[in-house]
């Protein structure tokens, strides 16, 4: 159960966030005055660790993103490491998110498609994590866990900073790979758990423009609303 801890007041932007910017960042000549990032495939976006790394039970956070290929492994976003942490990354046509605590985790994925903006959004709520893409909830687990402790390793956009889990195994253990090739605008984040209405809140404040597809005017009435109007303006 979502449930909101309280206001949406902290949002913090790549340009407050990054130790050593390797992917410059661009301005999309599709996005009103708004600056998002070019990964090239080779590096990544160190993030400064304090924000980070300090154990939490509520979490939430989000990004437009807008990917070459969606087919081979690119990681969009790492925190942690191999003991604890989250990330999301692209993998065989899916956006995945994944949450572990002392190297036990569970992963949620969602099919999704290349050179097309998609906004992807997390939850985790005492143990709840909730994968949110294109501003609807797709999927939800309990994962038996209420807590994420404190987690020393390197976070990073696009790329693995360090190393990263995106599975239960071995063979499922990242290091310093999977840079990603594509665009990342609006990330934003928030240390309470988030309901439905703040997520689309949060797309609709970082939304790069043109309105990506149609369908996502049909995910609330009052975030389509305010889309169509700003539509109808450019």
């Amino acid at each position: 159960m979502l449930k909101r801890i309280f206001p949406l007041t902290v949002l913090l932007w790549i340009t407050l966030l990054a130790t050593h910017a390797t992917a410059a960042p661009i301005t999309d000549p599709m996005v009103d005055d708004a600056t998002i990032y070019s990964f090239d495939g080779s590096s990544s976006i160190g993030l400064n660790a304090s924000a980070f790394d300090d154990p939490f039970n509520t979490r939430s956070g989000g990004f437009w993103f807008k990917a070459v290929d969606t087919g081979p492994r690119q990681m969009l976003y790492e925190e942690g490491g191999r003991i604890n942490g989250l990330n999301i990354w692209l993998d065989r046509g899916q956006v995945n998110i994944g949450a572990w605590a002392n190297r036990a985790g569970h992963w949620l994925s969602q099919p999704t498609t290349p050179d097309q903006w998609h906004h992807v959004a997390y939850v985790f709520d005492e143990g709840q994590l909730t994968l949110f893409y294109d501003r609807a909830p797709v999927q939800s687990v309990e994962t038996g866990f209420s807590t994420i402790p404190r987690h020393t390793g390197a976070n990073a956009l696009g790329g693995v900073n360090g190393w990263t889990l995106i599975g239960n195994t071995a063979a499922d253990q990242l290091g310093t790979s999977s840079f990603y090739t594509g665009l990342l605008a609006g990330v934003s984040y928030d240390s309470a758990a988030l309901l439905l209405s703040d997520i689309d809140d949060m797309a609709t404040r970082t939304i790069p423009n043109p309105v990506p597809p149609a369908a996502l005017l049909l995910g609330s009435g009052l975030a389509g609303l305010v889309l169509l109007q700003r539509r109808r303006h450019l």
